[in-house]
């Protein structure tokens, strides 16, 4: 299998990783517990900085290497790369609430709560539909030399949140990530 893909797959689960702890906040909101606004401005920062940057440009390459070796294929799935314009904006959106929230506008807990699920459930629909559709359709019909160019031009940078150079802005991201995994 392509170092590509291994890696799109571990990135995926270091999402849901994230997407859990959202769980754990839509819970709390909906019992009317506060939560840590500085720790979903990171989760969101880290979804805007290198999710939408790093990980959805491996994904449109592979998905480029798609379009030219089968087009029809490359269709077939189109839309899951089209929705990542939408993940940018719900993100964004979402980015904004919280800082509204953090500089002490008055969101209404069932808004901040229906808009973290919202945006948690599309996420993992989105990721989802790459596992179970794009990445078997990109297996099936790229060549060996596709995945070799794909993988030669895919490692960039390393993922700041799960990497041993972390940047400053997510030590409490990852600290967080390593207490909820003990």
């Amino acid at each position: 299998m392509s170092d590509a893909v291994l890696m799109l797959r571990l990135e995926h689960s270091q999402q849901a990783k994230l997407l859990e702890i959202l769980d754990n906040k839509v819970e709390r909101l909906e019992r009317g517990e506060r939560v840590d606004l500085d720790l979903l401005a990171s989760i969101l920062d880290y979804f805007q900085s290198y999710d939408s940057t790093c990980h959805r440009a491996k994904e449109n390459l592979v998905f480029q290497a798609l379009r030219h070796r089968d087009p029809a294929a490359a269709g077939s799935v189109s839309h899951l790369m089209e929705e990542h314009e939408d993940l940018t904006r719900a993100t964004d959106d979402l980015t904004r609430l919280i800082l509204e929230a953090r500089q002490g506008a008055a969101i209404p807990t069932v808004r901040l709560a229906s808009e973290l699920q919202h945006f948690r459930d599309f996420y993992r629909r989105h990721m989802e539909m790459e596992e179970k559709h794009f990445l078997p359709t990109a297996l099936r019909v790229l060549s060996e030399e596709d995945w070799e160019d794909i993988d030669f031009d895919l490692f960039d940078r390393e993922n700041p949140l799960f990497s041993d150079t972390i940047e400053a802005r997510f030590e409490k991201l990852r600290e967080r990530l390593i207490a909820q995994a003990e």
